[in-house]
């Protein structure tokens, strides 16, 4: 059908129109804000200072929606958040956990590694020395000659529980060094290789046995592959919790050995995700070079806690802290 004088042409302007009404404005119920003056009662804007009527001051917003009561927990526009009842910030701001702060304290104390690559290259020179002494034997002839033990088992057994012995005895050794200095760093004391050399001097027979049972369990459990790697890891987390309060409360050897299994449960119950985090660098200590970063970690994790805990303080100088019962924290 043409278009006449009876059907006009659509203006821009009416599809403009159109298209405003049907996209701009909103199909819902729009709710003003509205108050009423309180000398003539007409409503007026709630923005509004003085009535459109009478002209009476109003009185401030009173956040009602069209007369009715204020709708619970809708503030005025503009106005300042009102924290819960019983709610405090917290002093500080945000609080990291205990393994980002020993994160950040080995960080910050990158020479506890030391101790770990001396025994990395002492490790290298046992090797060494075994590994001369057997191509010897073999070239001399002596292994056939002086020996009724097969040689499979005798390089794989014997010699092998023998290094293994070496090298684990050798870790108690260092590790007593690894924990005096980490104990300094996370209590902010003066550290140095020398002073914890001489710390540990002063304690060489309780760090000798200590070292004697690592040895043992290492060379016990070298035979076998898994297994031994899954056992050694854990005894090296509960004998870095021995040396720690050995070092820490002045216990001797024997009564860490016994204390250290109430507290490793006190920090599985009390922070597990920190027990977690300690028990895997543990058992990543087995692996060589990776040992000079999960070690001291380790350590500083512990005495973290132990700090946390108020059982943690630095001797004086040129002392070593008393025997006190355990779970009593040191005196200064």
């Amino acid at each position: 059908m043409p278009i006449g004088r009876n059907r006009p042409f659509a203006t821009p302007t009416t599809r403009l129109d159109s298209c405003r009404k049907s996209y701009l404005e909103p199909d819902y119920p729009v709710f003003k804000l509205t108050k009423y003056c309180p000398t003539c009662g007409s409503p007026n804007d709630d923005g509004a200072k003085f009535c459109v009527k009478c002209g009476a001051a109003l009185p401030p917003s009173s956040g009602q929606i069209g007369g009715t009561q204020s709708v619970p927990g809708v503030q005025p526009y503009g106005a300042q958040p009102v924290q819960p009842s019983g709610y405090q910030q917290p002093a500080g701001g945000y609080q990291p956990n205990r393994f980002e702060r020993a994160v950040n304290i080995f960080t910050k104390n990158l020479g506890l590694i030391l101790p770990m690559v001396i025994l990395f290259i002492a490790d290298i020179v046992v090797g060494a020395i075994v590994g001369v002494a057997l191509l010897l034997i073999i070239y001399r002839g002596v292994l056939f000659t002086s020996t009724s033990l097969p040689l499979p088992f005798l390089f794989g057994g014997v010699i092998g529980a023998a290094v293994s012995f070496v090298s684990w005895f050798l870790l108690g050794i260092f590790l007593s060094l690894v924990v005096v200095e980490s104990r300094n760093a996370v209590t902010g004391a003066p550290f140095s290789l020398s002073g914890a050399r001489a710390e540990m001097t002063s304690r060489f027979g309780d760090v000798l046995l200590v070292s004697l049972i690592l040895g043992a369990i290492g060379a016990l459990f070298s035979f076998v592959p898994f297994v031994g790697w899954l056992i050694t890891g854990l005894a090296l987390m509960y004998f870095v919790v021995v040396e720690s309060l050995m070092f820490t409360q002045g216990m001797p050897a024997s009564s860490a050995i016994s204390a250290t299994y109430r507290w490793l449960s006190e920090m599985a119950s009390q922070d597990g995700l920190s027990f977690v985090i300690l028990l895997i660098a543990a058992l990543l200590s087995g692996v060589p070079v990776l040992n000079f970063f999960t070690v001291p970690y380790a350590t500083i994790l512990l005495l973290v806690y132990l700090n946390d805990r108020g059982s943690l303080a630095p001797p004086a100088p040129g002392q070593v802290p008393p025997s006190q019962p355990y779970g009593v924290p040191p005196t200064q």
